[in-house]
């Protein structure tokens, strides 16, 4: 099978989930957004300039789905990783974050079966006390995010593919690289 053959398997590839409703299940961890706070980055890295608590989201969703499929051999939610400079973001989450920051649940309200939400509640707990630039520093480590980047600043194609492709190679580092970290966790 060629390369382009397992991208496209990778892109038919469905996560369980929405991004949205990890995401809602994240932000009923911190129902006073104290981690998931307003007020802008303090350096301008990129075009998207997020709020701290969009930023902080979208780094745990990008852990989330890189442990999940270390554990699981699958993605957690649908919605494609996309490689920008700070790191991976969901499109959708990036866009609406002011809107999920209002709404007020409980884990329990959130359409997650009970194993994943104890699985990313203790990815968020683990991961809450990194700073922001381990955060990024974490984000930038998965080589797809690399090979993303790379090939869109090589390309000067900024903003036309700039889809993370999960290959064979990146589902080996994320079983065998980032396997420990589940454990540490606990989420295993």
């Amino acid at each position: 099978m060629n390369e382009i053959q397992k991208n496209n398997d990778y892109l038919s590839e469905r996560g369980k989930y929405s991004a949205i409703e990890i995401a809602r299940l994240l932000l009923s961890y911190d129902p006073y957004r104290k981690y998931f706070k307003g007020g802008k980055m303090s350096s301008k890295m990129d075009e998207t300039n997020p709020t701290i608590g969009n930023f902080r989201l979208n780094k745990m969703l990008h852990i989330c789905y890189m442990l999940y499929y270390s554990k699981y051999g699958k993605p957690l939610f649908w919605e494609n990783l996309l490689a920008y400079p700070r790191g991976a973001l969901v499109y959708k989450i990036l866009m609406n974050f002011i809107q999920l920051s209002k709404e007020k649940l409980e884990p329990q309200q959130i359409l997650v079966e009970e194993e994943d939400k104890n699985f990313i509640g203790k990815i968020y707990f683990y991961f809450k006390n990194n700073s922001d630039r381990e955060l990024e520093g974490f984000s930038h480590s998965d080589i797809a995010w690399k090979k993303t980047r790379e090939k869109v600043l090589e390309e000067k194609n900024f903003f036309d593919d700039d889809r993370m492709i999960i290959s064979e190679k990146v589902k080996g580092f994320y079983r065998d690289i980032l396997g420990h970290i589940v454990r540490e966790a606990g989420a295993n």
